[in-house]
Order: structure tokens, then C-alpha cells, then sequence
């Protein structure tokens, strides 16, 4: 196999990789080039290091020799689009919830991640519970649009009106909102959101962790028209790990 890193263009970065060939798998001619979809904050270092997420996908696809594939970097509902309209397309990472639970082909789990919630160390309210949080009057929850925090958010028990969609505009979104003082807490994962507050040179003694929401498998996900042969090839009894 042969990983490249292609120039970048524009808001996109595609990294391609060239398979070998394996007799258990479906003929190469059946395959179409799967195009994978992961968010611009996973994308390359300038010297085209890879994320260690990226990372992860490549181990567990290089057991399928068979696959040929591109990776593309863009924004979450660009992902989301693609994935719905292409037989071509998968999205990595999607959280598996019981919204989601139908509309994509779950192929294989990548990580289990915790949902917090994420406030200020100088807010009143950062040592309530979730249940002392849904009878705030005036509460409000921000969480990016179309994302699984909003989703476990209303499981949880809390309004559409102690939640505030975010549609992302830049990476720090949601967080910005928080430093401004719009809204009491965010709902974002552990992980992004310790990245994002190092981007905005927040120090960690500014923050604190609030109750757990919920705890979230991301998977690599095909939608409704996944094309037959990628789904044979990738829903094989072999289960790759990352």
C-alpha cells in the first residue's frame, strides 16, 4: 500500500490510499473508491502528520487490502450531506445514538468517549446535578448543531428551550459562546473541548467539569445507499481494531 498526502485545496485536504488485492474480499473492479468524511479539525498537520484519530481509521482499514479510499476534511454537516446522498461516501467519527440508530450502516466502533457538561470555575450554578440543571429557570445549554450532544441533551430531560443549537461558524463556536457569557454551560467532549480552550488560551483553573451527560461510541458509518460491495467489505466477519 501507498499513502499520499494530496495539496491542499481550499477548505478541503484528500489523502488517498492504493490497496492491494486479496482473494476474500470482493473483486477490486466491484469496489467503488470509498470517500471518507472526517471533520476539518482532524485534518494534517502542515507537514502532513496525521491526527491521531486518522490514525486509528488507517489501522483498522488496513485490513481490508481490497479497499481503496480517499479521506476528506469537512465541516459536520458537509459530512453528514455526503453521507446521506453518496453510495460512495462514510462518515468517521459518528456518535451511534438512538436517533441516528436507522438511518446509517454502523460498520465497525472506533472509541467510547464521555458528554459533559463544561462551564466557567466563577458560575453559580457548576456544582448542580443534572436534575437541579433541567429546573433552572433561564438555563441555558449550548451544543453544536446536529450533533449528539443536543440529542442526549433532550434525552436527558432538558428543554428546546434550555438548549441552543449552535451552528459552527469556526472550530471555537460553542466555547466562545461560553467565555462570553451567553449561555451557563456547553455540551462538547472531553477531548475537543480541551483542545478547543488550548486554541483560545483559556488555562484550565478558568473552566470545570460539570455532571456527565452521557457516554458515546463514535463508529465509521454508512448511509442508506452505501454501495453493496463496500458494505460486503466492510461488514465481513472480521472486526478491525484501533
Amino acid at each position: 500500500m501507498k499513502g499520499f498526502c494530496v495539496a491542499w485545496l481550499g477548505w478541503l485536504c484528500v489523502i488517498g490510499w492504493e490497496p492491494g488485492l486479496h482473494a476474500a474480499e470482493p473483486p477490486l473492479a466491484s469496489l467503488p473508491r470509498a470517500q471518507i468524511y472526517l471533520i476539518t479539525e482532524e485534518m494534517p498537520a502542515p507537514d502532513c502528520t496525521e491526527s491521531a484519530a486518522t490514525q486509528r481509521l488507517r489501522r483498522q482499514l488496513a485490513q481490508f487490502p481490497a479497499l481503496r479510499y480517499d479521506i476528506q476534511y469537512v465541516s459536520w454537516p458537509k459530512a453528514l450531506a455526503e453521507v446521506a446522498r453518496r453510495s460512495d461516501a462514510l462518515v468517521y467519527k459518528i456518535a451511534r445514538t438512538p436517533s441516528r440508530e436507522q438511518r446509517y450502516l454502523w460498520l465497525f466502533p472506533n472509541e467510547t468517549s464521555n458528554l459533559h457538561l463544561y462551564t466557567l470555575a466563577d458560575q453559580p450554578l457548576r456544582h448542580k446535578s443534572l436534575k437541579q440543571l433541567q429546573q433552572q429557570p433561564g438555563l441555558t445549554i449550548a451544543c453544536p448543531a446536529q450533533s449528539a450532544h443536543c440529542e442526549m441533551l433532550r434525552l436527558r430531560g432538558f428543554t428546546k428551550e434550555q438548549i441552543m443549537e449552535v451552528r459552527l461558524t469556526a472550530q471555537t463556536s460553542v466555547e466562545r459562546l461560553l467565555l462570553a457569557k451567553r449561555v451557563q454551560f456547553i455540551a462538547v467532549a472531553a477531548e475537543d473541548f480541551r483542545r478547543r480552550m488550548a486554541i483560545l488560551q483559556v488555562p484550565p483553573q478558568d473552566y470545570v467539569t460539570g455532571p456527565q451527560v452521557a457516554s458515546l461510541t463514535d463508529y465509521l458509518a454508512g448511509g442508506p445507499t452505501l454501495h453493496p460491495a463496500l458494505r460486503q467489505l466492510l461488514t465481513r466477519d472480521t472486526v478491525p481494531q484501533p
